[in-house]
C-alpha cells in the first residue's frame, strides 16, 4: 500500500514538474503599426511606386483577429502640436487613400505580421513636391481592432522623400600634357539615396571662356574637345559619387595653354537597379523615370596644358 502511494505521489510530482508555465508571464495579444522608430515616421523614396507598412500582432500569439485601418488628416495637426513639427498631409488624390481608409487586415492565430501597400505615381509626386517643401506625410492609423491596440504605436506617418541632384564642386582644375587627354575628377550628390533604384546622369561638355583665380581661360574651338564618357551611374543606396571623365584634347591648336569649359547635367534617368540585393520584385524592370530636380547642374573644368 505504501509503495502504491509513493508511486502515485511521484507521478503527481512529475505532472507538476512537466506543466508548461511559459505563457504565464507573456502579455495578451495586441496590435500596432510599425514605424522606423519612436517618432512614428516611416520614410520612403517618391521613386518607389509601391511601399509597405507593417501591421504587427504581438503577445502570446494565440489570437485570430481583424484590424481596421484609417486615414485621418487631422491627426497630422495633432502630431505637429505634440512633436513640434510642421508636416503637411499629402492630398489624398496622390495615393491610394480610398483603399487604405477602412481597409480590414485579418490575422490567423499563427500570423504575426501583415504588410499593407501605400501606392503613388512617382512622376506626379515629383512634380508636386518639386515646388513644395519636403514635408508631406500620409497619416495611417488603426481605427479599430478585435483585440487590444497599442495606442502609442497606433499611428504611422508615411513620409515620401524627394531626392534632388547636384554637382559637388563648381571649379575643377586639371593638368593635361599636349596631344593627350585630360582626366577630370568630379562629384555628384543626391540629397537622399534611393535604396532601390540606379540613377543615370547624362553629361555634356561645352567650351566656355572664364576667369578664375586671376587667370584667364580660353574657350576651346568648337569640336576641339570631346567628352569621352557621356553618362555616369549612381548605384542604388548611394548618395554621393566620385567619378572621372576624360576630355580628348588632341584638337586644341598651339597657342594659349589655359582652356576651360562647362560639364553640364543634361538629363537624369531613374531605373530599377541591377543590384539583386536592392531590387524590388514588385516593380517593372522596364520603368524609367526621367524627372528629378537638379539644384546645381554645371561644373567648370579648368585645363592647364603642359609641354613636358
Amino acid at each position: 500500500m505504501k509503495k502504491a502511494l509513493y508511486i502515485l505521489g511521484a507521478f503527481a510530482l512529475c505532472l507538476t514538474a512537466c506543466q508548461d508555465y511559459r505563457d504565464d508571464h507573456m502579455v495578451e495579444d495586441s496590435v500596432y503599426l510599425r514605424s522606423a522608430d519612436e517618432t512614428l515616421v516611416a520614410e520612403y523614396s517618391v521613386y518607389d511606386a509601391v511601399n509597405r507598412i507593417g501591421v504587427i500582432k504581438a503577445g502570446k500569439g494565440f489570437s485570430s483577429c481583424t484590424v481596421e485601418l484609417g486615414v485621418d488628416n487631422s491627426l497630422v495637426g495633432d502630431y505637429n502640436y505634440e512633436h513640434g513639427t510642421d508636416y503637411v498631409p499629402l492630398p489624398k488624390s496622390f495615393y491610394n487613400a480610398s483603399e487604405l481608409d477602412g481597409l480590414t487586415v485579418k490575422f490567423g492565430k499563427d500570423e504575426a505580421r501583415k504588410m499593407v501597400d501605400i501606392k503613388w505615381e512617382p512622376s506626379a509626386m515629383v512634380a508636386e513636391m518639386s515646388s513644395t517643401p519636403d514635408k508631406y506625410v500620409i497619416p495611417v492609423y488603426i481605427k479599430s481592432a478585435s483585440i487590444d491596440v497599442q495606442e502609442a504605436k497606433s499611428l504611422v506617418l508615411v513620409r515620401p522623400i524627394l531626392s534632388t541632384l547636384a554637382v559637388r564642386d563648381l571649379n575643377n582644375p586639371v593638368t593635361c600634357r599636349e596631344n593627350n587627354t585630360a582626366t577630370v575628377k568630379l562629384g555628384l550628390i543626391l540629397s537622399s539615396a534611393i535604396q532601390t533604384k540606379d540613377v543615370t546622369v547624362k553629361l555634356a561638355f561645352t567650351p566656355k571662356a572664364m576667369t578664375v583665380g586671376g587667370k584667364s581661360y580660353e574657350a576651346a574651338p568648337a569640336g576641339a574637345v570631346a567628352l569621352r564618357k557621356e553618362s555616369v551611374v549612381i548605384p542604388a543606396g548611394v548618395s554621393e559619387l566620385d567619378f572621372q571623365v576624360d576630355l580628348d584634347m588632341n584638337g586644341i591648336p598651339n597657342g594659349n595653354d589655359l582652356f576651360s569649359g562647362e560639364i553640364a547635367i543634361t538629363g537624369v534617368e531613374v531605373r530599377k537597379t541591377s543590384n539583386l540585393d536592392k531590387a524590388r520584385a514588385d516593380e517593372s524592370a522596364d520603368e524609367v523615370l526621367t524627372i528629378m530636380p537638379v539644384t546645381a547642374d554645371k561644373m567648370n573644368v579648368l585645363v592647364t596644358r603642359t609641354h613636358k
